[in-house]
């Protein structure tokens, strides 16, 4: 039973360092997301010559050149829920990256800059459409829709040597929202481990208490059992 306990504190000691450790990580590559407003992406690109994973970025966009790939959506990657929708996006400096969203709205706006786009391109029409705000968070792409995006960029003929081609992706579908919702569940678990565990370290020191007070109670005998008075 003694070891029991030991192992049971143990545990939970563990539990709380990890759980700690998951929310410092967390917060680590989402803190511009949850704590500061989006950069724009053409004037990060001006700076830095390039977006960076975990930068939290706006982009008006007036021109995309493909809807190239569809995945499930999954909610900080855990719990499904509808469908993403990954496009490549022509930049105002001529420079091309994906973007993923999600979203009834978002999907239908994007499908018709990229007709928009077409008509622009083939000839039909002298102006690309009004643009459309979004904001997201850099984020690399996994190996299938980056082979996918590969793909697409080679079908329209888009050569690199001559056009700026990022091969990251912003991702819509991570919001502020998400991003709190995902550290309250963290901090609740963290919660739970911590009052766990001092009820724990509580629990065995009443048992010391207990056992020591049971020790100075308990009668005391001479060798043949006798009872001393």
């Amino acid at each position: 039973m003694k070891e029991e306990k030991k192992a049971s504190v143990a545990a939970l000691v563990f539990g709380v360092i990890i759980v700690a450790g998951i929310i410092a990580l967390y917060m680590g590559t989402h803190i511009d997301l949850m704590f500061h407003e989006p950069k724009d992406l053409m004037e990060l690109i001006e700076e830095e010559g390039s977006p960076k994973k975990g930068e939290y970025v706006s982009v008006g966009i007036d021109a995309a050149v493909d809807c190239y790939a569809e995945t499930k959506h999954r909610i900080n990657g855990i719990i499904p829920a509808g469908t993403d929708m990954h496009y490549v996006l022509w930049l105002d400096d001529g420079s091309f990256i994906s973007i993923k969203v999600n979203g009834k709205k978002n999907i239908e706006k994007l499908d018709k800059i990229v007709n928009e786009t077409q008509r622009y391109v083939n000839g039909n029409s002298d102006t690309l459409p009004a643009k459309y705000e979004l904001s997201g968070v850099i984020s690399t792409m996994d190996s299938e829709i980056e082979d996918y995006y590969r793909q697409d960029i080679r079908y329209w003929g888009i050569d690199e040597s001559g056009y700026p081609i990022y091969y990251v992706e912003i991702d819509e579908t991570q919001s502020k929202l998400s991003a709190w919702l995902m550290m309250g569940f963290f901090a609740l678990i963290e919660v739970i481990c911590v009052i766990a565990l001092i009820k724990a370290i509580q629990e065995k020191k009443q048992e010391k208490l207990a056992a020591k007070a049971a020790a100075m109670n308990a009668p005391i005998t001479d060798e043949n059992n006798n009872l001393y008075r």
